[in-house]
């Protein structure tokens, strides 16, 4: 606030405009977390049964990382996203997946379905969720992905609730 202040007591235009390329070079610089897009919570919803396997058009896993709570039979997980096209819409699975020693013995934990209407709704997305592509793994648990020429950044959290934003 004291920058901003002393900005309006200069007299001369030439003071003027370096105070304020210094004053942008803070904020944008120094500070980029005022610029950049805030996340935004997606419901996940939890899917007992993979009946979607059969329309399946597109599946991805991450590189594994060690279990918080390793058992005997578990020792790895991995994130799995699966795209797939039912009755007209894209859907993204995501799919937690425990490993035993040497990435044997896979088996899924958890599947979450992305709610699209809640997605949709929080990024004024159109209706019906066609054209989404996966674009590249970040980390183990977070991932990019495209709607309508926009990227989004999604991030599972160890709670497994989902944040996403745009970059």
């Amino acid at each position: 606030m004291i920058v901003v202040r002393e900005i309006f007591r200069l007299k001369s235009g030439k003071a003027i405009v370096a105070s304020m390329r210094i004053l942008l070079f803070c904020v944008f610089m120094v500070s980029p977390s005022a610029v950049s897009a805030q996340a935004k919570a997606v419901v996940l919803k939890p899917v007992k049964d993979a009946i979607y396997y059969q329309w399946i058009t597109f599946l991805t896993q991450s590189a594994s990382e060690n279990h918080p709570e390793p058992s005997p039979g578990a020792t790895l997980r991995t994130l799995r996203v699966v795209l797939a096209t039912i009755e007209g819409d894209e859907r993204i699975y995501l799919e937690i997946v425990t490993m035993g020693p040497g990435e044997c013995c896979n088996r899924i934990d958890k599947t979450y379905l992305i709610d699209f209407y809640d997605l949709a709704q929080k990024f004024s997305l159109d209706r019906p969720m066609t054209g989404i592509t996966f674009f590249r793994w970040l980390s183990p648990r977070s991932f990019s992905f495209k709607k309508e020429e926009r990227e989004f950044i999604a991030r599972l959290s160890e709670r497994d609730s989902l944040s996403v934003e745009l970059p």
